[in-house]
């Protein structure tokens, strides 16, 4: 080790102890570098990081919150046991450490130790445990410097070899995105290839933020989409996760001349993308041109769906951006397949074709549109999400495409394919008085525990639908009756049904005689 390269005292004691114990002068083993107070050493076989803070310590959950300061020393190893030289270099801290032992030094399942010194200890302490680190990080350096008599170098494994090894990394971090431990083996490995990636995601665990990213965004993203990060507004917005993105939105901007699915292509494209979790997409076009359709076709070719668990199509505002009956979502019906893991689906807009839906691990499932045919609501009934937990469909008006009555719901009514299903809107319907009708008899109110009719037609005939059938909708825990055409009058009884009606915001008021004066909240 450099010492010119750290902050130490008793440099000549420490380089005159390692050149007599290593036989080697430490100043030929490579350097340090300072980052915000920590030192960070590789190894030059790329087994062994170690990670030293001289600090006030209050991070959890390894650290320790200190009056004065504090010592952590990290290591992380690959492989199965810790190697006599680790072990040794080790004790040394431990003799360091003086009259107070050490926590004992146990392997985990991610082959990392953990030593901590819990006491503020004196400067003379703090320059002896340094030292004592110095040499530990020499020792491990000499170590894999020279090569033992009759053992042959290492010698680098075969690009196949690398490929499976990537790939049994990747599917540990799969397995629970949010865990850092996979996450730091990996980075080790990256490190390895000489993949700044490697080097990102240690330092954004350990600095918990991104800042470190913006100077790599070309070498990340390529020069042409990081130029997508700084429009005004930027066609390309990211969300980062340990140096990898973690979810994105997408679209064209008013002025821009971006073409969304070859710039969704790219991006996808990216090794920065391996292990993204959200998509949303704005307008792709503002001249009448947008839908999805070449989209979904560049997510599908991508095949980065496994990890992806949130996804949105539509995020646009209305009026003001374009009329929802003005943007059709196009063709949906290759994506299931290729997202599996899928969450939560969202889409926006003027309808389009659904497919066969499949997704098993789906628990919310959102269509907002201002005239929705039926056979693609025939194709939501019909779907197999059997985790679905909150459904919410638009079904709009007969003058903006909308086609469909309440006989194509009844399939769900009857909540066959829909265990779990707890919340249920049925918004923006023209038909929403004979849907309280049905509802009221129906099994699946047994098991919701909110019902959404909001932006729809309901008058004053549905609310006493309603209070007729008030024992099945007592026991909801929300009924949401705003922005239709409910009577005041009729305010305080609907406000009894169960225990909280939203009802004091309307459109206006109806005898409920026919729906001539009544329509949905967003039809164009």
């Amino acid at each position: 080790m450099r010492f010119s390269d750290t902050e130490s005292t008793g440099e000549a004691q420490v380089l005159a102890h390692c050149t007599a114990v290593l036989g080697v002068a430490p100043e030929v083993l490579g350097g340090a570098t300072r980052l915000r107070g920590l030192a960070r050493f590789k190894c030059p076989n790329e087994t062994v990081f170690v990670t030293l803070g001289f600090s006030q310590l209050d991070v959890a959950p390894y650290q320790y919150e200190l009056s004065g300061l504090g010592f952590e020393l990290v290591v992380r190893v690959r492989g199965a046991e810790p190697p006599t030289f680790l072990v040794a270099a080790l004790d040394e801290l431990r003799r360091a450490q003086g009259t107070r032992p050490l926590p004992p030094v146990g392997l985990d399942r991610t082959s990392q130790f953990r030593v901590s010194f819990v006491e503020s200890p004196s400067l003379e302490r703090v320059e002896t445990l340094n030292g004592a680190v110095h040499f530990f990080e020499a020792t491990i350096a000499a170590r894999e410097t020279r090569t033992p008599p009759g053992r042959k170098k290492r010698v680098r494994r075969p690009e196949s070899d690398d490929g499976a090894r990537a790939a049994e990394l990747e599917a540990a971090i799969e397995k629970n995105l949010d865990d850092p431990e996979p996450w730091l083996v990996y980075a080790d490995w990256l490190q390895s290839q000489g993949d700044v990636r490697g080097e990102l995601i240690v330092e954004c665990h350990e600095e918990g933020d991104t800042d470190c990213l913006e100077e790599h965004e070309d070498a990340l993203l390529g020069a042409r989409l990081a130029e997508r990060l700084g429009g005004d507004p930027p066609d390309l917005e990211l969300d980062w996760h340990l140096g990898f993105v973690k979810s994105a939105t997408l679209k064209r901007g008013p002025d821009s001349t971006t073409d969304v699915p070859k710039m969704t292509a790219t991006f996808l494209a990216r090794p920065v993308c391996r292990f993204i979790r959200g998509l949303t997409f704005g307008l792709t076009d503002w001249e009448g041109a947008h839908d999805f359709t070449a989209v979904v076709k560049a997510i599908v070719r991508a095949g980065r769906g496994k990890t992806l668990e949130h996804l949105f199509f539509g995020a646009f505002e209305y009026p003001d951006d374009i009329e929802i009956s003005s943007a059709p979502w196009g063709n949906l019906g290759g994506l299931w397949a290729v997202v599996p893991n899928l969450k939560s689906f969202k889409v926006r807009g003027a309808g389009g074709d659904f497919g066969t839906i499949e997704l098993p691990h789906c628990v919310n499932f959102t269509v907002e549109t201002g005239g929705l045919e039926a056979a693609q609501l025939t194709k939501v009934v019909a779907a197999t999400w059997p985790s679905l937990e909150r459904l919410e469909l638009w079904t709009g008006d007969r003058q903006h495409g909308a086609t469909s009555n309440v006989d194509d719901l009844r399939p769900l009514l009857e909540a066959r394919a829909v265990p779990r299903l707890r919340h249920f809107g049925l918004r923006n319907c023209e038909y929403s008085d004979e849907f309280v009708h049905v509802l009221a008899k129906s099994k699946l109110l047994e098991q919701l525990t909110s019902v959404d009719l909001s932006m729809g037609t309901l008058s004053a005939r549905g609310c006493q639908t309603l209070l007729e059938y008030a024992p099945a909708f007592a026991h909801l825990e929300l009924l949401d009756l705003n922005d239709c055409y409910v009577p005041e009058v009729m305010f305080d009884r609907l406000m009894a049904v169960c225990a909280q009606v939203n009802v004091d915001r309307q459109r206006g008021s109806s005898a409920g005689g026919g729906n001539d004066e009544r329509y949905v909240a967003v039809g164009e």
